[in-house]
């Protein structure tokens, strides 16, 4: 499975997020977590789902460390 990199917009409001790839296509709306009304606006790069997870996992060691 792949997922795809996407702009992500409410209201005002933009995000990124890489997203599976049945659920990135533009103007299709999405719910991340327990927020619901975010628009897809943009699509971008695809990658496989294991290295967005790696990549996600790295991120999420990387704030740990250096405590921001």
């Amino acid at each position: 499975m792949n997922h795809k990199q996407c702009k992500l917009q409410k209201g005002i409001a933009f995000q990124y997020s890489w997203l599976p790839e049945k659920f990135a296509k533009v103007g299709e709306y999405v719910k991340l977590k327990d927020d619901d009304g975010w628009q897809v606006v943009a699509v971008f790069s695809i990658m496989d789902s294991k290295k967005v997870q790696e990549r996600s996992t790295d991120y999420r060691n990387q704030r740990k460390v250096s405590d921001i």
